[in-house]
């Protein structure tokens, strides 16, 4: 008896040194009553009643960044104007640029701009040298080193400074914005705060793309900004609002 004691105590149960990791994968509610329920650390999503909203919302978005995806950038930019024309009566998009390192290619823009301003209808200005995003654009719009000034009516290419000038000597170009909404002749510009830019100096870091000092180990590093873009420039708030409020 005594042999058989010593034995079953030195004995070792397999299950004795089981380690019981906690399970990463999502749980999932087993009861009858709650078969459907699917529950993760976030929350419960899926309830007896359906996707809750909150994450509804979430995966409708998400759904829709994958569909824009396939597209290509061109064909996603054009259906959105088409959409906001189709809304509004007319969309116009002007790639140019503010900066006047090639004198021609400045002069051009701003005498696009002027014709538009004379016809005082509004207008969408992407100014290329302040946005990559822009640069992105209008390169997948027309090939990179597209010539500019390039102007869209409604997600359609109009042309560049050698289309724009005779269709506006002739009328054409006036009788083309017929329906695209128009602009407060009393107003010198429709944004005063970045003089129609839609961009200015980043508030958070002051455009120097350094937003804080913080220290990993020993070193004292600057952090990067990410309120602003790789200019240090932020998105007018003004411009942000006006557009929020119209759509």
């Amino acid at each position: 008896t005594t042999t058989a004691t010593t034995t079953a105590a030195t004995t070792t149960s397999p299950h004795k040194h089981r380690v019981h990791r906690a399970s990463t994968e999502p749980h999932i509610n087993k009861s009858h009553s709650d078969a459907d329920v699917y529950t993760t650390r976030r929350g419960t999503v899926v309830s007896r009643h359906g996707v809750v909203n909150r994450f509804k919302m979430l995966f409708t978005k998400k759904a829709k960044e994958l569909e824009m995806e396939k597209k290509p950038l061109s064909a996603v930019l054009q259906e959105k104007e088409e959409q906001e024309a189709e809304k509004d009566g007319g969309k116009i998009v002007l790639y140019s640029t503010s900066v006047s390192t090639v004198m021609e290619t400045y002069w051009n823009c701003q005498k696009v701009q002027k014709i538009l301003h004379n016809l005082a209808v509004k207008y969408d200005e992407r100014d290329v040298t302040l946005s990559k995003e822009f640069k992105r654009e209008l390169d997948a719009r027309r090939g990179v080193g597209a010539d500019i000034p390039a102007l869209y009516l409604n997600g359609n290419y109009i042309g560049g400074i050698n289309e724009i000038v005779p269709l506006n000597e002739n009328g054409e170009l006036e009788e083309l914005f017929r329906n695209v909404p128009k602009r407060d002749h009393t107003k010198e510009l429709m944004c005063e705060t970045c003089g129609d830019k839609r961009f200015i100096l980043c508030s958070w870091c002051g455009g120097d793309k350094k937003s804080m000092m913080s220290r990993f180990g020993k070193e004292l590093v600057k952090l990067k900004c990410t309120a602003c873009n790789e200019r240090g420039l932020m998105q007018c708030p003004e411009c942000v609002l006006n557009i929020e409020s119209q759509a």
